[in-house]
C-alpha cells in the first residue's frame, strides 16, 4: 500500500516538471508574400493537440506542446498542403512556403474560422477572404455581398464600390466584364479591392478595380447556375444563368442575362423659362425597357508557362416610351394651351471580343499580351408634337452612331523578393461615325483618334511600410472632320501604406488621370426634340483632368471593420455647359473646356460582423463641392444588413438620400429601401421573396437646371412602384469532385475556439 501511495505522489510531483514548448513560424507563398488565414495543425495519435491560424503577416504560434512526435499540417485553400512530422524537444521556429495549386481537397482538417475578418492591406488596396457562409452562397454575387467596400446588386448582377466610381472587374487579373455567373464561390481564394490602382488602369479612367482570385480546378467539372426573379404581375423581372465545363487544362463557359420592365407608368411635369417665354407640360407616360447580355468564353492552360483566355459578348439595351398630355405656352405676345405627344425609341447593341495571353519566363518574370475589339451601334429617335390654337410645333430627331474601338496591350512584369516592377504599352484606335438622317439635309460626322499609352509601375512590400508609384504618359492624335488636334497627358498614382498588423493599415495616396468626353459631348447635331432648347456637342472637346490626394485607413478590430477616407480632388479643363440665344429666342446649350472644380469628400464605411448570424454595415459621406458657379454641400447615407439563421437569410438596405449637384443641375431622388428573404431549400435550390419600398410615397425623380437665364424643371413620379414585390429562385448544379477518404479529426477540445465561426 505504501508503495502505491509513493508511486502516486512521485507521479504528481513529476507532471508539473514536464516541459511544455512553444512552436512559432511563418507561412508564405513562393513570392515570399505572407498568407493570412492558413491553418497550422498539430496531431498526435489521431487527437488534436494544437491548432491556430496565421495572422496578416503569415506568422503563427502554438503553445503548450509536450515533448513527443506530432503530425503537422499547414493548409490554405488554393495551395498544396504540407504534411510534416515534427519531434518536439524544445522551443522551435519553423517557416514554410505553400505552393499553388491544391491538387486534392484536404479532408483531414475542417477549419471554419471567420476568414471574413482576415484583411491584408497593401498600397493599392485591401485583400479580403470569404467566410464559409459566403463560400456556400448559391452564386458569386451573393458571396461578394459580404466583402466590405463593395455594393452588389444581386438582382441585376452588378458590382460597384460603396462610394461609386467606374469599376473594372477582373478574374485572376484578366478582364471578364460582368460574365461572372459561372464562377463558383467555393473556388474564390481572395478578393482584392483596389481603391488606388496603378496607372495601368487609369488609361480608361478606372479608379476602382476588383480582382477576384480563384483556384485552378484539379479535375473535370461542370457547373450550372440559374437565377430568376419576377414581379407576380410579370411586368418586371430578370433572369441570369451560367454554365461552365472544363478540366485542369481548359474551360468553356456561357453566361446570359436578361432584364425587362414592361408598362412602366409615370406622370411627368416639365417647366421651362427663357428670357421672355414660359412653358409648362403635364403628361402621362408609359415606357418599356429591356436589357440582354450573352457572353461566351474560356481559357486554356497550354503548359506551365503559357496561358490563354478568350471571350466574346453581345449586349443589347432597347427602350421605348410614349407620353401624352397638356401644355401651356406664355410670352409677351400670346398665351396658348396645346396638346402634347412625345415618342422616344432607342436601340443600343455592343459587341465585345477579348483575347489574352500570359507567358511565364520563370516564377518572377511574365509577359502579358491582350487584344480587344468593340463595336457599338446606337439608333436614337425622339419625336415631339405640340398642337394648339394658332400654334404647332413638330420635330423628329434621329441619330445613328457606329463606334469602333481596337486595343493592343503588352505588359512586362518582374518581381523581386519584396518588390515588383511592371512596364506596359497600350495602343488604341477609335472611330465614331454619326449620321442624322432625319435632317432636311442629312448630316454626317466622323471622329477618329489614335492613343499611345506608356506606363511603369513599381511596388515595394515591406513591413510596416509599403509603397507603390506608377507613371503613365498618354499621347492622343485626334482627327475631327478632317481637322487634326493632338495632345498629351501625364497620369500618375502614388500611394504609401503603413501596416498595422492584424488590425489593418493606413494609406496616403495621390493620383492624376484624365476622362475622355463621351460621344454625347462630341456630337455637333441637335439632340433635343424641344421647341425652346437646342442641345449640341462640341467635337473640339479635350479630356478633363483630375488630380486627387487622400488619406484612408482600413482597420479591423474583432468583428468590426472600419474604413474612413478623406479625399480632395481638383478638376481642370472641366467640360462646362454654356449657351446662347438665337434670333428666334431658342436657347442653344453646348460645351467647352473652360472651367475648374474642386471637391472635398469625407467618407466612412463601418461593418459589424455577427459571425454565423450575418453582418450589418453603414456607408456615409459628406461632400463639399466648389463649383465655378457656387459652393454646395450634401450628405449621403446607407445602411445594409444581412442576417442569417440556419438556411434562412434576410438581406436589405435603406438610405437617406440628399440632393446631388453639378455646376448647373440639382438632382433629387426618393429614398429607397429593399428587403429580401431567402430560404435555402437544399444545396442546389433556394427561394426568395423581396419588396422594394420608397419612403415618402412613390418613386420620384426631380432635376432642376439653371444656365445663365435659362431654367428648366423636370419631375417624374412612377405609379405602382412604391411596393414592388418580387419572387424568385436560384438553382445550382455541380458534378462532384473527387476527394480522398480520410479520417476526420476529433476537434472537441474547447481550447480551439477558431473551429467555430
Amino acid at each position: 500500500m505504501r508503495k502505491i501511495d509513493l508511486f502516486i505522489i512521485l507521479s504528481l510531483l513529476f507532471i508539473p516538471l514536464q516541459a511544455q514548448y512553444r512552436i512559432t513560424g511563418k507561412v508564405t507563398d513562393e513570392n515570399k508574400e505572407p498568407i493570412p488565414g492558413a491553418s497550422v495543425v498539430f496531431v498526435q495519435n489521431d487527437s488534436l493537440r494544437g491548432m491556430t491560424l496565421t495572422d496578416n503577416d503569415g506568422k503563427w504560434t502554438v503553445d503548450e506542446l509536450w515533448k513527443g512526435e506530432y503530425q503537422m499540417t499547414i493548409s490554405f485553400i488554393g495551395y498544396t498542403p504540407i504534411e510534416h512530422k515534427v519531434f518536439v524537444t524544445k522551443n522551435m521556429n519553423m517557416d514554410f512556403i505553400l505552393l499553388e495549386e491544391m491538387v486534392e481537397a484536404l479532408d483531414e482538417v475542417t477549419v471554419t474560422a471567420n476568414r471574413a475578418n482576415l484583411i491584408k492591406s497593401n498600397p493599392k488596396g485591401s485583400t479580403f477572404f470569404l467566410s464559409s457562409n459566403a463560400q456556400n452562397a448559391m452564386n458569386i454575387y451573393g458571396a461578394l455581398s459580404e466583402i466590405p467596400m463593395l455594393s452588389v446588386n444581386e438582382v441585376e448582377h452588378t458590382i460597384s464600390t460603396a462610394f461609386g466610381g467606374q469599376v473594372l472587374v477582373l478574374i485572376n487579373g484578366v478582364p471578364r466584364g460582368n460574365a461572372l455567373e459561372s464562377v463558383d464561390p467555393k473556388d474564390v481564394l481572395s478578393v482584392e479591392v483596389m481603391d488606388t490602382p496603378s496607372a495601368r488602369y487609369l488609361s480608361e479612367g478606372f479608379t476602382q478595380v476588383v480582382n477576384i482570385k480563384t483556384r485552378r480546378k484539379a479535375h473535370k467539372y461542370q457547373l450550372l447556375n440559374i437565377s430568376t426573379e419576377h414581379n407576380p404581375g410579370l411586368y418586371t423581372g430578370s433572369a441570369n444563368g451560367g454554365y461552365e465545363l472544363g478540366t485542369d487544362k481548359y474551360s468553356f463557359y456561357v453566361n446570359g442575362r436578361m432584364f425587362y420592365f414592361n408598362d412602366n407608368h409615370f406622370d411627368q411635369t416639365d417647366e421651362q423659362s427663357t428670357s421672355n417665354t414660359n412653358k409648362t407640360q403635364n403628361t402621362n407616360g408609359i415606357s418599356d425597357q429591356y436589357s440582354y447580355n450573352v457572353t461566351l468564353g474560356g481559357d486554356w492552360v497550354i503548359n506551365d508557362k503559357s496561358y490563354l483566355s478568350y471571350n466574346a459578348a453581345l449586349r443589347g439595351i432597347p427602350t421605348e416610351s410614349t407620353q401624352e398630355g397638356k401644355g401651356k405656352l406664355e410670352n409677351k405676345e400670346f398665351i396658348t394651351e396645346y396638346d402634347v405627344y412625345k415618342h422616344s425609341k432607342s436601340s443600343s447593341w455592343v459587341n465585345v471580343y477579348n483575347l489574352y495571353h500570359r507567358y511565364v519566363f520563370n516564377k518572377n518574370t511574365t509577359l502579358e499580351n491582350s487584344l480587344n475589339f468593340t463595336y457599338n451601334w446606337n439608333d436614337d429617335r425622339d419625336e415631339q408634337m405640340e398642337e394648339g390654337t394658332n400654334y404647332l410645333y413638330q420635330n423628329l430627331n434621329r441619330n445613328r452612331t457606329d463606334v469602333y474601338t481596337g486595343n493592343y496591350t503588352a505588359v512586362f512584369g518582374k518581381s523581386f523578393k519584396k518588390s515588383a516592377l511592371e512596364i506596359g504599352n497600350k495602343l488604341q484606335y477609335e472611330r465614331m461615325d454619326l449620321e442624322q438622317p432625319s435632317s432636311v439635309i442629312p448630316n454626317n460626322f466622323t471622329h477618329s483618334r489614335w492613343k499611345e499609352y506608356l506606363y511603369a509601375d513599381y511596388t515595394y512590400n515591406g513591413n510596416p511600410f509599403s509603397f507603390s508609384t506608377s507613371l503613365g504618359w498618354d499621347l492622343t492624335f485626334n482627327e475631327v472632320e478632317g481637322k487634326k488636334k493632338n495632345y498629351s497627358r501625364l497620369k500618375y498614382s502614388v500611394s504609401m501604406d503603413v501596416n498595422l498588423g492584424k488590425h489593418g493599415g493606413v494609406k496616403l495616396f495621390t493620383r492624376g488621370y484624365t476622362v475622355d468626353p463621351s460621344s454625347a459631348y462630341l456630337n455637333p447635331y441637335d439632340t433635343s426634340a424641344d421647341s425652346l432648347l437646342i442641345v449640341q456637342g462640341n467635337p473640339s472637346l479635350t479630356p478633363y483632368y483630375y488630380k486627387e490626394v487622400g488619406l484612408s485607413a482600413g482597420c479591423s478590430f474583432g468583428n468590426i471593420y472600419i474604413w474612413p477616407q478623406l479625399v480632395y480632388s481638383h478638376c481642370s479643363d472641366m467640360i462646362t455647359a454654356m449657351g446662347y440665344y438665337t434670333d428666334d429666342n431658342i436657347y442653344v446649350s453646348t460645351y467647352g473646356n473652360t472651367d475648374k472644380e474642386e471637391l472635398l469628400s469625407a467618407r466612412a464605411f463601418i461593418r459589424y460582423s455577427l459571425g454565423k448570424w450575418g453582418e450589418i454595415s453603414y456607408t456615409g459621406s459628406y461632400n463639399r463641392h466648389f463649383f465655378y458657379t457656387e459652393v454646395k454641400d450634401w450628405f449621403d447615407h446607407r445602411v445594409n444588413w444581412n442576417f442569417r439563421y440556419k438556411n434562412v437569410s434576410l438581406k436589405g438596405h435603406v438610405g437617406t438620400v440628399s440632393p446631388s449637384y453639378t455646376a448647373i443641375k440639382k438632382v433629387e431622388r426618393s429614398i429607397e429601401s429593399l428587403a429580401t428573404l431567402n430560404w435555402s431549400v437544399s444545396k442546389q435550390l433556394s427561394l426568395r421573396a423581396s419588396v422594394r419600398y420608397f419612403i415618402g410615397g412613390p418613386k420620384t425623380f426631380e432635376q432642376q437646371t439653371r444656365q445663365n437665364d435659362y431654367y428648366s424643371y423636370f419631375r417624374q413620379e412612377f405609379d405602382g412602384r412604391n411596393y414592388l414585390a418580387m419572387i424568385g429562385l436560384t438553382y445550382r448544379w455541380q458534378n462532384k469532385m473527387k476527394a480522398r477518404k480520410t479520417k476526420k479529426l476529433d476537434v472537441n477540445d474547447e481550447r480551439f475556439n477558431l473551429l467555430t465561426e
